[in-house]
């Protein structure tokens, strides 16, 4: 793909779409491959997107079986969708959930894009992958992948992309408007403004084990609301 853009629609018909290729995808020059719903692409060479501006995105990624992955500066690998609307293509977020979902455990053998796991991208029965850009997920899982190589100029990030309430969530005060800070492995820090305070989110999770999306603070309803962190695991 050279200065392209596919643009690839589901519905709650067709949820989720498969993009496969024998031997090469290349994107480059600012190419992009964008998905309202879920988006499996799979292919048994080489996914490379080549620099700033190229872009695969949907609300639930799954890239499998290819022999490397390369992630070139200024380039993004993004799941779910940045201010997309919260509709029935959006992932359900496990946000009052105590306990640790199963598959992030015990991930399961397959690398097919199933929307009844916490995972929002996933890399999965690939050799080799390089990141000099950015890979962006609220719950990033990489799967049987022999080497994961992150380059200075390289980013693999969940921040922000947790719950915006959450079990942590921290209090608000509806007078002021001030809200207390989310919590996980520590409490969430207590809010203080003009002699209003309010408290932090409580502590939850296992340090041992951490297998929970992030708390935000205050009102998750408000669209200024914060969220917590994501998660990025079992990197084997």
């Amino acid at each position: 793909m050279w200065n392209s853009n596919m643009t690839i629609i589901g519905s709650t018909d067709v949820a989720t779409s498969l993009l496969e290729a024998s031997n090469l995808i290349v994107l480059t020059e600012s190419s992009i491959i964008h998905s309202n719903a879920n988006l499996g692409v799979r292919g048994q060479g080489f996914l490379n997107l080549t620099g700033r501006g190229d872009l695969i995105e949907a609300q639930r990624l799954s890239l499998s079986l290819f022999y490397s992955i390369n992630v070139g500066p200024g380039s993004v690998l993004r799941s779910p969708l940045l201010n997309a609307p919260k509709d029935e293509m959006a992932p359900r977020l496990n946000c009052e959930l105590q306990d640790c979902p199963t598959e992030l455990i015990h991930p399961p053998e397959d690398c097919n894009v199933n929307s009844s796991l916490s995972f929002t991208l996933q890399i999965c029965r690939v050799e080799d992958i390089g990141v000099a850009g950015l890979v962006q997920g609220t719950v990033i899982h990489f799967h049987m992948a022999r080497t994961v190589v992150v380059h200075l100029s390289g980013t693999i990030s969940s921040s922000s992309l947790g719950c915006k309430g959450g079990v942590g969530r921290g209090t608000l005060s509806s007078s002021s408007g001030v809200g207390g800070g989310g919590g996980y492995g520590g409490k969430g820090g207590n809010g203080f403004f003009k002699g209003t305070s309010v408290k932090g989110g409580i502590t939850y999770g296992n340090a041992a084990l951490p297998c929970h999306l992030g708390s935000g603070s205050g009102n998750d309803s408000m669209r200024a609301s914060t969220a917590g962190g994501g998660i990025i695991g079992n990197i084997k």
